[in-house]
């Protein structure tokens, strides 16, 4: 499997994961606002991290995969404040 390769499905399954979490805390369960502030640091923390690791000289495939995870969730957390459906705008 190629890096890029790797990368995209990362960030394909943070995608899903953090859809699945904001979902379930937004509209299901409104009292757990914690997890989705703690899904979106979880995000930025690999992510950043992630891309920290690479700078440094780490090339493998699961650096990439949970440099993908971490953008996939930041991606989420930002349309989800974007549109409105974050638990913190408006209150």
């Amino acid at each position: 499997m190629k890096p890029v390769t790797s990368l995209l499905l990362g960030a394909a399954i943070g995608l899903v994961l953090a859809a699945t979490v904001y979902y379930l805390f937004t509209f299901i369960l409104p009292y757990g606002y914690g997890v989705v502030s703690g899904i979106t640091l979880v995000g930025l923390g690999l992510s950043v991290g992630g891309y920290v690791v690479i700078w440094r000289g780490e090339r493998s495939l699961i650096t990439y995969f949970l440099t993908g995870l971490g953008i996939g969730i930041i991606i989420v957390a930002f349309v989800g404040a974007g549109s409105g459906v974050s638990p913190y705008i408006g209150s």
